[in-house]
């Protein structure tokens, strides 16, 4: 099929491209640093506290909450091949975007409190999930398999997303 194959391969293009944005926050991280940017929050090191916790848990959770967002688009039944090619396609962009989260949150920390430890960890969350959750076209041709056994064995049930 060839929808699959430029799916496929469009999700991993974009997949790596948000991916590289996660090289682009290191890059502007140690410039900053070698150019002794101070923190925004220069002089409020103890106000950052309760926000550092906060950025935390919204970085990991957001990495956490990736299998959840996957099983809600890809948990239904497909009518055709190409409603299941669409919703994988949809499924690894929003997993990029996710695992990007982390190193957001990573980075808007060290913008507020200048310390490259927080950011270092979150981009470290960041892109083990991005590794981890990298599009495999195993996955897409397993989903597929079982979108043709569906259609095969029930011809016109499921739902046409």
């Amino acid at each position: 099929m060839e929808k699959f194959s430029k799916n496929y391969s469009t999700s991993v293009i974009i997949y790596l491209a948000l991916s590289f944005t996660i090289l682009v926050l290191i890059g502007v991280c140690e410039l900053l640093t070698a150019l002794g940017v101070k923190p925004l929050a220069h002089g409020l090191s103890g106000q950052t506290g309760v926000l550092r916790y906060a950025f935390y848990i919204l970085g990991i959770s957001m990495v956490f909450s990736i299998r959840f967002v996957k099983a809600v688009i890809l948990g239904r039944s497909f009518v055709s091949e190409e409603a299941a090619v669409n919703a994988l396609t949809v499924s690894e962009i929003v997993t990029g975007a996710l695992n990007e989260s982390s190193a957001l949150t990573g980075f808007i920390l060290f913008m507020l409190s200048g310390n490259r430890l927080d950011f270092y960890v979150l981009i470290s969350v960041s892109l083990a999930s991005a590794v981890i959750n990298f599009p495999k076209k195993e996955k897409w041709e397993e989903t597929l398999r079982t979108v043709r056994e569906n259609v095969t064995r029930n011809p016109g049930s499921g739902e046409n997303h």
